[in-house]
């Protein structure tokens, strides 16, 4: 179980629509949607955007978390060692977040062998690392920052391509 909810100072003057098949909320100067992504992952994949309608006073996007039993794990950049040792980490998964159960691993079996569940490593999810992209086309890696403890997450744009977006 796991939610992730963008920050506002006022929900409720939201209007929520639907878009094929995209939910989409909007106010004011922001639009946020969810859509089910194409993915080669027998679980499927989710995506979100949030548009910034107009150039915002601030460079990050705050979110509440909510979630029972999930561990969250940062993916930084390799090591020189790790690289040195064949391993590769693709540009997405630097800097994001990899999700697990924090009790559930492995298989659950029937009493006579037929797999019920599969929980592999316990993996529930990845939060791939964010990008902001203006309406020119430039795109740029952004930070994020998941404190499961708190119930927080921060997704930090860079200030300068802020300063030069279009």
């Amino acid at each position: 179980n796991f939610s992730m909810r963008l920050v506002d100072p006022d929900y409720a003057s939201g209007l929520v629509t639907v878009e094929g098949d995209r939910m989409v909320w909007t106010r004011g100067q922001r639009r946020a949607r969810f859509y089910r992504q194409p993915s080669g992952d027998e679980d499927g994949a989710f995506e979100f955007d949030i548009a910034l309608l107009s150039r915002p006073t601030d460079n990050f996007l705050d979110f509440t978390l909510q979630h029972k039993g999930l561990q969250a794990l940062h993916q930084p950049p390799l090591t020189p060692e790790e690289v040195a040792e064949g391993a590769v980490r693709p540009e997405n998964v630097v800097g994001s977040w990899a999700f697990y159960h924090a009790t559930r691993m492995g298989n659950i079996n029937a009493r006579d062998g037929t797999p019920i569940c599969h929980y592999r490593t316990g993996k529930a999810f990845h939060l791939y690392r964010p990008h902001a992209t203006d309406r020119a086309g430039l795109r740029v890696w952004c930070d994020l920052d998941v404190d499961l403890a708190r119930g927080r997450a921060r997704i930090t744009i860079p200030q300068a391509f802020l300063d030069g977006a279009t």
